[in-house]
């Protein structure tokens, strides 16, 4: 099984002649949703997030295209039953994760420093002892947290799920009778992020489970 991870770091803002080349790429229902935001930030990150869908889909060789996107009654975007994928975004970085017949969340989180109180209960009694207990708090609570985001988006239901009812002390979580395996993703020291993929961590190497990560620039979009 491949798992491939794309990157955009969005170094610089793009003019509004590039943003109508890369708006020109996609169809007419994600371009309508993408100008209700009002950023210029935010706008620029959700089209570099699709692009970097475009790419997957094609790197992946699959017969499929954006403009089958659907999306489920958890609001959870998908394209086909055998292709899984989850894009994060935050501050100037862009990621998408896809993988053949697996359900698959990534989320990614600038390290920063966090008031861990602020969050008390949206952590489980073990997760709070291992934060409290760290080296660097903060940095092992945004640890907590984006395994948490990338779960709640392999397993599709977002928001209908409780937080402090997850418990993400291990790598490996049951959740609704399916087996996730959560798992870090390093792109730079200044960024935290997780993986969950919905396989059984004991069966992984059985399953021949490859990351795969590629950094694309967009330099073609001009």
């Amino acid at each position: 099984m491949s798992v491939k991870i794309f990157f955009c770091k969005c170094d610089e803002p793009w003019d509004e002649a590039r943003v109508s080349v890369a708006l020109a790429k996609l169809p007419a229902g994600i371009r309508e949703k993408i100008a209700r935001y009002k950023d210029p930030a935010d706008r620029q990150s959700r089209i570099q997030g699709k692009l970097l869908l475009m790419k997957m889909i094609e790197d992946f060789r699959l017969d499929l295209s954006l403009d089958n996107l659907e999306y489920t009654e958890f609001n959870k975007p998908y394209l086909g039953r055998d292709f899984d994928f989850s894009i994060s975004h935050c501050e100037n970085l862009v990621v998408c994760a896809g993988a053949l017949c697996a359900k698959i969340g990534i989320d990614i989180e600038p390290v920063r420093e966090i008031d861990i109180n602020d969050y008390r209960q949206e952590l489980t009694t073990g997760e709070w002892y291992l934060i409290n207990h760290s080296k660097d708090a903060s940095r092992a609570f945004l640890q907590t947290w984006t395994k948490k985001e990338a779960l709640l988006k392999a397993t599709g239901r977002g928001i209908d799920m409780d937080m402090s009812y997850i418990d993400v002390s291990n790598n490996v979580i049951t959740v609704h009778k399916e087996h996730f395996s959560l798992f870090p993703v390093t792109y730079d020291e200044s960024f935290v992020a997780h993986i969950a993929l919905c396989i059984d961590y004991n069966k992984m190497r059985a399953a021949n489970v490859r990351f795969e990560m590629t950094t694309e620039a967009f330099d073609d979009i001009k």
